[in-house]
């Protein structure tokens, strides 16, 4: 199933609080990043897209819309990252069948972090083998990408925004008066992480009611905070101040 699938029934789930809808996000048994324990983070192809909705009620791709969110969320997350003590690296320019590798790890990421997605997060859609528990790989044939890399976790994030024209703006406010309803924006994102020394999916988040205008830092600062609120990766605790004896 797509990811624009699973964004649509979480939304639908969401908005109707169904029990049905059993978590947004999903841990590694026993996995986290201590604090001030050094890792390098690289963060795989990002997925987004950010587009206007028309007078028409469509959503029309903004191609610079989507550079400055993609821009600006780079670099809140090396932001956050690095108050967590991680550092950040940039996917390096592979080629030949390193690259080969890269594109086949990217398919099959968009595959296992969808199948975990629908299983993990949905009561109804449990698999009994699971137990209840992330337990989704990669392989660990990734292991070697991640020596090319030089990192030991890939992050990769799937986000789409659109917002509402003044031309529909106005069309709807004609709308809402003669009782029909009106278009709500769209805000969804999702995250998730891979250990590049085993190929497991330790980690992962789903949320399609995000706020913050990503276009801008400020607002991807906010989003990045909201997709990494369960990250299991805490801020070092800030050291107490000793008190001078007067």
């Amino acid at each position: 199933r797509s990811a624009a699938w699973i964004f649509g029934a979480l939304f639908a789930i969401t908005s109707a609080c169904s029990p049905a809808f059993a978590a947004t996000s999903a841990t590694k048994p026993e996995f986290t990043i201590p604090a001030g324990q050094p890792a390098r983070i690289v963060m795989f192809k990002p997925d987004v897209s950010v587009a206007e909705m028309t007078t028409g009620g469509l959503d029309q791709p903004k191609s610079d819309w989507t550079k400055q969110a993609q821009t600006a969320m780079e670099k809140a997350f090396a932001a956050s990252f690095a108050e967590r003590g991680l550092t950040m690296k940039p996917l390096p320019e592979l080629k030949g069948e390193d690259a080969k590798s890269l594109t086949t790890y990217l398919n099959l990421l968009k595959i296992v972090t969808n199948n975990a997605m629908t299983h993990q997060l949905y009561a109804g859609e449990a698999l009994p083998t699971k137990n209840g528990t992330l337990s989704w790989t990669l392989g660990p044939g990734i292991a070697k990408l991640g020596e090319v890399i030089d990192a030991d976790y890939a992050v990769t994030f799937f986000s789409r925004d659109s917002y509402i024209s003044e031309g529909r703006k106005a069309a709807e406010t004609v709308s809402s008066l003669m009782g029909e309803a009106i278009s709500t924006e769209t805000h969804a994102g999702s995250m998730s992480m891979i250990d590049l020394k085993t190929g497991d999916l330790v980690w992962m988040n789903v949320d399609v009611l995000l706020s913050g205008d990503i276009r801008e830092n400020e607002g991807a600062m906010l989003r990045v905070e909201q997709l990494l609120r369960s990250f299991p990766a805490a801020r070092p605790t800030p050291a107490a101040k000793s008190k001078k004896k007067r």
